[in-house]
C-alpha cells in the first residue's frame, strides 16, 4: 500500500478529508458542494500551495483555490513546503507552473519561473505568462536556452517585475535568456538583478535580457535595470543591456536599459540596447529605445554605444531612440558614441532617423568608415523635462516621465506600485517605504526616500 499523508490548515471556508486505501484516494472538499474522487494509480502529482490545492492525473490537472488555506504534502519521508515556489528538497525543488486557457504556463512566483527555465533547458517549447511580480531571491540562475535547446517560446511579462536575477557563469550565452531562436516575442516586463560573466572567450555574449538571438524576434517593452560585469574579459566578448548579439530581421522596440554594464578590458561591444547584429544581421530594427544607464570599458578599442555598439550590415534601421546615459572610458578612446560606437562602410546616415542624445556627447566614435556619418539631435536637461522631446519622438510610443521621456511600454519611476498608472496610490506607496525602504520608491533618484519623492509623483500625474 502506498502511503500518502495530507496535512492542512483550513480557514473554515473549506474542509478537506483524505483516506488512503489499497487502490483509491478519496478527496472530499466541502465547498460549494464539490466532491472529488481520484484513483490512486492515476495520480501523478499532488501539491498544496498557500491558496491552491492541485491534483494532477495522467488525464488532466484540477486546481481548487480557497482563500486562507495553507498546507503541505508529505510523500514518504519528505514534506514539500513550497515558499515562493521553492522547496528545500532535491527531487522537486521548484513548484510546477500550470497552463492557462490559452496554453501558456502561468507563473506567479520565483520557483515556478525556475521550473519553467528548467523545462526550456530540457528542450520544451513552452510559452509563459507572468501573473504576478516575481522574486528570484538572488538564487543562481541558468540562462534559458543553449545550443542544444534554444529558447523559442513566447514570454509575456504582462507588466510585472522580475527581481533578484543572479547569473554567474563563464558560458557562451550569459543572461536572463541565453540563446534564443524563432519568431515569438519576449515582452512587457521589468528585470533587475545582476549578470556576471566570469569567462574570457572570444565571441561569448553577455546580455541583461538576451545574450544571443537568431530569427525574426521581437523584444518589446522591457525595462532592464540589470547590472552586468565581465571582470576577466580581455578578448572579444560582446556585452549589452538588452541583447548582446542579434541575427536576421529582428526588432528591439520600446526597451530601456537603466543598469550599469562594465565590460572591463573587452575589445568588443559594450552597449546600452544592442551590442551588434551578426551575420547575416540584415534588416535589424532598433526603435523607440531609451538608454539611461552607465557603460564602462578600460580598453580604448572597445565599441561603446548608448544604443548600438557596432553595426556593419545593410538595411539596418535605428530610429526614434533617446540616449542620455553616461560613459566611463579611457582617455583617447575612439569608438564611443551616444547612438553608436562605430560602424563599417555598409552603414550610412539614412539608416539613422530622429534619434536624440544628451548635449555634449558624440553621435558616433571617430573610428569608422561609413560613407556618411549618422546624425542625432542634441538635447539639454531642460528640454528633456518640458515635454518637447516626447512630442518629437511621438506620443504613440513615448510618454513624459518626471525628468525625461520614456517609452510608453516602459516602467515609469513615478509608478511606484507598478500598476501602470501614476496616481495617489503611488504616493501611498512612497510613504510606506519612507525613509529607507524599497528603492523603487526613490522616484527622483537622489538616494533618499522622502517628501521630495512624493512631489515627483505628483508632478508625473496626468
Amino acid at each position: 500500500m502506498k502511503e500518502l499523508f495530507f496535512f492542512a490548515l483550513m480557514s473554515g471556508l473549506a474542509i478537506l478529508t483524505a483516506t488512503a486505501q489499497m487502490d483509491k484516494l478519496q478527496l472530499v472538499v466541502n465547498s460549494a458542494g464539490q466532491t472529488k474522487n481520484y484513483v490512486l494509480a492515476d495520480i501523478t502529482r499532488v501539491h498544496f500551495g498557500p491558496d491552491k490545492l492541485e491534483i494532477s492525473t495522467s488525464a488532466a490537472t484540477d486546481g481548487y483555490a480557497y482563500e486562507g488555506t495553507s498546507a503541505v504534502v508529505q510523500d514518504g519521508d519528505h514534506t514539500h513546503n513550497y515558499v515562493n515556489g521553492f522547496c528545500t528538497c532535491q527531487t522537486e525543488p521548484y513548484q510546477s507552473a500550470t497552463k492557462g486557457s490559452d496554453g501558456s504556463y502561468e507563473i506567479d512566483n520565483g520557483g515556478k519561473l525556475f521550473w519553467y527555465a528548467t523545462q526550456v533547458l530540457n528542450g520544451a517549447a513552452y510559452d509563459a505568462r507572468l501573473t504576478a511580480d516575481i522574486d528570484l531571491e538572488d538564487r543562481l540562475w541558468a540562462p534559458m536556452g543553449n545550443d542544444a535547446h534554444p529558447y523559442t517560446g513566447t514570454f509575456d511579462g504582462q507588466g510585472h517585475a522580475i527581481k533578484g536575477l543572479n547569473v554567474n557563469q563563464a558560458g557562451k550565452y550569459t543572461g536572463f535568456i541565453g540563446y534564443r531562436t524563432g519568431t515569438n516575442a519576449v515582452k512587457n516586463f521589468i528585470l533587475s538583478g545582476k549578470v556576471t560573466y566570469t569567462g574570457n572567450t572570444a565571441e561569448d555574449c553577455v546580455g541583461g535580457v538576451v545574450a544571443w538571438a537568431n530569427g525574426q524576434n521581437l523584444i518589446q517593452d522591457v525595462w532592464c535595470a540589470v547590472d552586468i560585469e565581465a571582470p576577466n574579459a580581455t578578448k572579444n566578448v560582446r556585452i549589452a543591456g538588452i541583447i548582446a548579439r542579434e541575427e536576421t530581421q529582428s526588432t528591439i522596440d520600446r526597451c530601456v536599459y537603466a543598469g550599469t554594464a562594465n565590460g572591463y578590458a573587452t575589445a568588443m561591444q559594450v552597449a546600452g540596447i544592442l551590442g551588434m547584429a551578426g551575420n547575416p544581421g540584415s534588416g535589424v530594427t532598433v526603435s523607440n529605445n531609451l538608454f539611461i544607464g552607465t557603460l564602462k570599458a578600460t580598453n580604448k578599442e572597445a565599441y561603446v554605444g548608448g544604443i548600438v555598439g557596432y553595426m556593419g550590415k545593410s538595411n539596418f534601421s535605428c530610429k526614434n531612440n533617446l540616449s542620455i546615459g553616461t560613459y566611463e572610458v579611457p582617455s583617447g578612446a575612439t569608438r564611443t558614441g551616444a547612438i553608436i560606437g562605430s560602424c563599417n562602410r555598409n552603414i550610412n546616415a539614412s539608416m539613422f532617423v530622429n534619434n536624440y542624445m544628451l548635449s555634449g556627447q558624440r553621435v558616433i566614435g571617430t573610428s569608422h568608415s561609413a560613407p556618411s556619418v549618422p546624425t542625432a539631435t542634441a538635447v539639454t536637461a531642460e528640454t528633456l523635462a518640458d515635454g518637447s522631446i516626447t512630442a518629437a519622438l511621438g506620443t504613440d510610443n513615448w510618454r513624459q516621465d518626471t525628468d525625461n521621456p520614456v517609452p510608453s511600454g516602459g516602467y515609469q519611476k513615478a509608478d511606484v506600485n507598478r500598476d501602470g498608472t501614476v496616481d495617489s496610490a503611488d504616493i501611498v506607496a512612497v510613504i510606506k517605504e519612507m525613509p529607507d525602504g524599497d528603492k523603487k520608491a526613490d522616484v527622483n533618484g537622489d538616494g533618499v526616500i522622502d517628501s521630495a519623492d512624493i512631489v515627483a509623483v505628483i508632478k508625473a500625474m496626468k
